[in-house]
């Protein structure tokens, strides 16, 4: 379990990496709902890292 943890700590949830794929490709044109998406997305991502680690973290009898 440790190995998928460290995994997991090292690879960006998906929601993050797509909000950093959208980022770097340039637009056909400008607008705010993309910069809005890309916003969202990296929260997103952060907060289901977040959610993953202090589930990881949780002895098992606690989540029983």
């Amino acid at each position: 379990m440790a190995a998928k943890d460290e995994a997991m700590s090292r690879t960006a949830p998906p929601e993050e990496r797509f909000a950093g794929r959208l980022a770097t490709q340039t637009p056909r044109r400008a607008g705010t709902i993309r910069t809005t998406a890309i916003t969202a997305l990296a929260e997103l991502g952060q907060l289901d890292r977040a959610v993953y680690l202090a589930v990881a973290e949780t002895p098992t009898p606690v989540l029983d």
